[in-house]
């Protein structure tokens, strides 16, 4: 445990207050272990000491929330897993029988390791339950989703106005590659360079989400896209937009649910400031069509 009795309390209330408002405004509620960076160091250093704390947890929830509906609230035993494949193909599946002991009636979310990637949702078979929708998380290309990011040193961090849809002989490339190199920011270039060896366009965009929806016909089992976006710093306010509104009919036509990533943060469809917040009403219009939005 990272807290004591005390706070683990106080959180557990909160958690009950928001649930239940969530449910009483008419959603449907997916409760997930979102772990922060304390906890995944400890499961990657010691997946053992994390899986015990993991069961845990999912014993406290399990039993805390097993009287709320089934059709209305959800529960997702982690979001991306930091240990390797093999360790969590491992654990995972004694994960939901955890959950499943507690909550016997509750759909269980549940994902590959690897950023619950498309690529590591083929490399799985689906579990003996039948109850479980398998989850998956599209940020490709990550040279233009994740462009200008603040909480690391990562290559990444130095890239900005790449567009979408684009390739590596777009001259915004050739200039942006040109700049990062004479920059001493090589591995920026070179990250560039890898990401963009095929181009990156709607039909890719497509595909991807398809090989999501064949596997998930295959094996006669739900997928659900519950995170995408574009961190809203960097990147062309209307490239954002175009490509949230791709994977979103994308997955849509495969019957794929789908939940944005995020509210009001860096890949948020609202923005927060000294006034309040507001809807950014092209991300909105990505999402859920041309619908006539108040503008304040």
């Amino acid at each position: 445990s990272f807290s004591d009795r005390h706070t683990i309390a106080n959180q557990l209330n909160e958690l009950d207050f928001a649930i239940q408002k969530l449910l009483d405004i008419g959603f449907g509620v997916s409760l997930d272990a979102h772990p922060g960076g304390k906890f995944s160091r400890l499961h990657a250093s010691n997946p053992d000491e994390g899986f015990r704390l993991l069961q845990s947890l999912w014993r406290t929830l399990g039993r805390r929330y097993r009287g709320y509906s089934p059709e209305r609230l959800l529960l997702e035993v982690l979001n991306e897993p930091s240990i390797p494949e093999k360790i969590w193909n491992e654990q995972g599946p004694r994960l939901v029988e955890t959950v499943r002991r507690e909550a016997p009636e509750h759909t269980i979310i549940y994902g590959p390791a690897s950023y619950q990637q498309i690529s590591a949702l083929l490399g799985i078979q689906p579990l003996s339950d039948t109850n479980i929708v398998y989850a998956i998380h599209f940020y490709e290309p990550m040279i233009f989703t994740h462009q200008g990011l603040t909480w690391s040193n990562d290559p990444l961090s130095y890239l900005h106005g790449v567009p979408f849809p684009t390739n590596l002989s777009d001259p915004r490339m050739l200039d942006l590659t040109n700049r990062l190199v004479q920059a001493g920011q090589s591995d920026a270039a070179a990250l560039l360079r890898s990401q963009l060896r095929s181009p990156w366009d709607e039909r890719r965009v497509v595909s991807a989400i398809a090989r999501a929806a064949d596997w998930a016909r295959r094996n006669g089992r739900p997928v659900v896209l519950n995170e995408f976006g574009v961190l809203g710093w960097k990147a062309p306010a209307q490239d954002r937009a175009r490509w949230i509104n791709v994977v979103r009919r994308a997955a849509e036509s495969h019957c794929i649910g789908w939940t944005h990533w995020e509210y009001a943060d860096g890949f948020g469809f609202v923005r927060r400031s000294e006034k309040g917040e507001s809807p950014d009403h092209a991300i909105l219009e990505a999402l859920v069509g041309s619908l006539s939005f108040k503008r304040q």
